[in-house]
Parts: C-alpha cells; structure tokens; sequence
C-alpha cells in the first residue's frame, strides 16, 4: 500500500499499525485484501465536512469501494433518507410516472453503478408545458435511490436550479404542498432556497431539497487570447457540487454552455435537465445530452389534455449512450 502524498510519514506508520492484520491491510468495506485489489487511504469523515488526516479518521479502502463512496461519511451508507421512503406511484401522472421513474427503472443496471462512472452527461427530460414537471422533479432521486444496490451511491439530498427568482420561489412551494396534498407521499420533503452566495458553503442546515437560481454558479470565464476558453470555478461552487449527489436544471437550455462545463466538472454528481426545447438554435441537440424520455404533444393530449408541442429532433437516446458506456 502506498502513502498518499498529504499524509505525513509518522500519520502513515501509525495508519497502518492500525489496520495490519498478520502483515496485510484489508478494505473495511469488503474485506478485499491488498493482495487482490489496490488500496487507498479513506477519510471516515470527508474533508469537505472537516474531517481530519489524523489516523483515527483514516480507514483503508479498495480502489472500487472508495469510488463507491465518493466523498460521503461513512453513516451515509446506512442511514435512511428521504428518497429512500415509499412513494405512491399509482397517484403520479403518466408524465412523471411513465416518463420520468420509467427510464430509470428500464436502466436499473446502469444507475445502480457509482455516479463517478456513468456522469458527465446531462439526462435530460423532454416535458411539453402542463407536463408536471415539478412532480417530476421531485420523483426523480426516489427512482435513483430504488435502483441503487448496496454501498452504492444514493440520493440523500438533490440540488434543483431554475432561472428566476420568481420560479425558485413557485417551485419551492410546490414540491413542499403538492407530494402531500395528492397523497404521493406521507410526509413533506424539507426544502430551503439558497438567496445568497453565503449559503453555498453552509452545510449547516440540514434538508433534502434546495432550489437556487443559477447565477451564484456560474464561473468566472478567461480568454488567454489564443482561443482557448478557461472556467474558474469559485470554491463554494464546487463545494456545492460535492455537497449534492443529483443536481437537475429547470428549463436547462437558457444557459447551456454554463451548465455543459458545470457537467464536466461535477465529478460526483448526476446532472438532469427538464426542457420543453431541448435544442439550439439550429434546431440541434445540445451538446453532451441524453435524451431519457419525450413526454410530446401526442402525450400530453392523451394524458393531460396539453396543448404545448415540442420538437424531438434526431439524437441520442438514453440506449445509446448506456450501450457505447458498457
């Protein structure tokens, strides 16, 4: 086993007096030995959460187990979440039963994996206005979370993102009443709006559901002269994108090329879109995306009576990427 860089020598002798059995250190979440995998030092506690290196905060992880883990403390894996609880699918539309929890359970192999290895796309859901997209929203992490297997990543609180002050507002409202109010579910979600850049670092209040508008995210953009664009991303930002396994965008097209390099970056987390115009300009998809499901007008007029059309161009479905990903 070797010694991380940010661990000091005598931290690492002490490590390793610690959890040396007859001579061979163990994972201590699948008891692997190093002899059969590779492995690392793990901090019980993240750093981000002010764990410390001290070797009372270390255990030793296989490569394949910490990826699991990412960068949640180890009562995560057994705790009950929200999203873990029952949730009445029988009293959801059509467009967010059939069209939103439907591709994941058709996917259940795929999102069961580590979230480290199936992101940097974003999954997007092609909604025609009326759709129900709030609910949809809200459904979403107790689909991802009935499909995960165990220490496998799981959604303990979700991040959504929408342009204005006044739709964060109406949204927040909306997924606290509604889930109760048609009876989808027992008990209201705790949910806060971040309004200030001095809550992106506060991991202080606890919830399962934040709604934000996105301009406190964006990074700051650098041109060297020589064409090449850089994105400087503040530290609450990234802190932010640790913080929240599922992060999922609002009518996702009006900033596209802030949120495609949010996608690459957000290391530990599954991104989402909701979109009634998946498109650019051209009438293109947009880059990096994911089609999961169309909800269209031919939908929407026989479930719900919408009048909204939206235009499905030739892209990638969810199979297609799913099949070039295994």
């Amino acid at each position: 086993m070797n010694k991380p860089k940010w661990l000091s020598g005598i931290s690492f002798a002490s490590f390793l007096a610690q959890h040396n059995r007859n001579g061979i250190i163990h994972c201590a979440a699948c008891n692997v030995s190093e002899r059969d995998a590779e492995m690392t030092v793990d901090h019980i506690v993240p750093r981000i959460e002010d764990g410390s290196d001290e070797p009372s905060n270390l255990q030793p992880l296989c490569r394949s187990c910490n990826s699991r883990k990412q960068a949640r403390p180890d009562a995560y894996w057994s705790r009950k979440h929200y999203f873990d609880g029952f949730i009445d699918r029988d009293r959801l539309r059509a467009s967010q039963n059939d069209f939103v929890m439907g591709p994941i359970d058709e996917y259940a192999d795929f999102f069961a994996k580590p979230y480290s290895e199936i992101n940097r796309k974003l999954f997007t859901y092609a909604q025609t206005v009326g759709a129900g997209k709030s609910l949809g929203m809200f459904a979403l992490p107790f689909a991802l979370n009935a499909v995960a297997k165990p220490n496998a990543p799981r959604v303990d609180k979700m991040l959504i993102v929408t342009k204005n002050i006044q739709l964060r507002d109406q949204l927040a409202d909306e997924i606290i009443k509604e889930p109760v109010k048609y009876k989808i579910i027992n008990e209201s979600p705790s949910v806060i709006t971040i309004d200030g850049s001095h809550m992106l670092g506060d991991d202080s209040i606890d919830h399962d559901i934040a709604v934000m508008c996105p301009h406190m995210l964006w990074p700051s953009i650098d041109n060297d002269g020589a064409g090449v664009v850089k994105a400087q991303w503040g530290p609450m930002t990234m802190n932010v994108m640790r913080r929240y396994p599922l992060i999922i965008f609002d009518e996702m097209h009006y900033a596209y090329s802030h949120i495609a390099r949010l996608v690459r970056v957000a290391t530990n987390s599954l991104v989402f879109g909701f979109t009634a115009t998946p498109i650019n300009s051209a009438g293109d998809l947009l880059d990096d995306m994911v089609i999961m499901s169309a909800f269209t007008y031919n939908d929407a007029q026989i479930n719900d009576g919408s009048m909204k059309n939206i235009y499905i161009p030739n892209g990638l479905p969810v199979a297609d990427i799913i099949n070039d990903m295994e």
